[in-house]
């Protein structure tokens, strides 16, 4: 190296927060370092030159890639999508002076998560790809806010509930108590496993009744697991469904007052509707 040369002591991290609220680190360093008080361990298995040289408003469509050379990176945890939606943040960090500010490169979450012979590809979705929303809403008969967010206003966890689930008979669970509320308040709702080997997974609710709940998604390990041994005594949390209609919204909730939408709109067959004078 000559005089002029500057040895550069860089590094690439990621910070990951997984849907199931798990926070990892990993860096590109051959040893585990902690920056911004996060602990990252050492994953040479990623691919940071791909996401870098990629990187850029053109497209948000990236791809992160590596090997499963982690006890964080498991191929079940992929399988079952503890990484689909992880918020990820991507930056360059100086490995001599950890004090020192990191450099952003990326901020965003993850898409699709696949896997094949020992290794994953996720597709990283930036900031840029938010350009791709509607700017201004639409109008619709039904409501447009997600059930519990500020323009709901309402507190989902009024209508969380607690319970065991005790089989599993095709894509219905079964309860070891009676559910609140009438029959099929929980469609369109949302579960959370609390305990079993799909901790920390949520799911949404197709339907249910007084003692069982449909899904859209079992977990496998959920589903090994109800072969192997009965009851299963697994905890889960649920919360009721919105089905975005008015009625609903009303009746069940009383918050009509905060629907996000024009039930009694004209659409556009209101022409249809009546026969033209002759």
């Amino acid at each position: 190296m000559s005089a002029h040369e500057t040895l550069k002591t860089l590094a690439y991290g990621w910070h990951i927060i997984r849907s199931d609220g798990v926070t990892l680190g990993f860096t590109s360093h051959d040893q585990a370092q902690s920056v911004g008080g996060i602990l990252l361990t050492a994953q040479p298995g990623l691919a940071p030159t791909k996401i870098v040289s990629s990187l850029g408003t053109q497209s948000d469509g990236l791809d992160i890639s590596g090997a499963l050379t982690d006890d964080a990176l498991r191929e079940e945890d992929l399988h079952i999508g503890r990484w689909n939606g992880a918020r990820t943040h991507i930056f360059l960090y100086d490995w001599m002076d950890l004090d020192a500010d990191i450099v952003t490169l990326a901020r965003g979450e993850l898409g699709e998560v696949r896997q094949s012979e020992g290794a994953f590809t996720a597709e990283f979705l930036g900031l840029t790809a938010q350009l791709d929303h509607e700017v201004a809403p639409v109008t619709s008969p039904h409501c447009r806010a997600r059930f519990g967010d500020y323009q709901c206003k309402l507190n989902r966890q009024r209508f969380s509930y607690e319970v065991r689930v005790m089989r599993i008979e095709d894509d219905r669970l079964f309860v070891d108590e009676n559910l609140p509320g009438r029959v099929g308040d929980f469609a369109f709702g949302e579960l959370r496993w609390l305990s079993g080997p799909a901790t920390g997974i949520s799911t949404f609710i197709l339907d249910s009744d007084m003692r069982s709940l449909s899904l859209i998604d079992i977990p496998q390990n959920i589903t090994s697991l109800s072969v192997q041994r009965q009851p299963l005594n697994l905890r889960i949390e649920i919360i009721m469904g919105c089905d975005k209609n008015i009625k609903t919204c009303s009746e069940r909730f009383q918050n009509s007052v905060n629907f996000r939408g024009e039930p009694y709109l004209p659409g556009n067959d209101l022409l249809t509707r009546y026969p033209g004078l002759n």
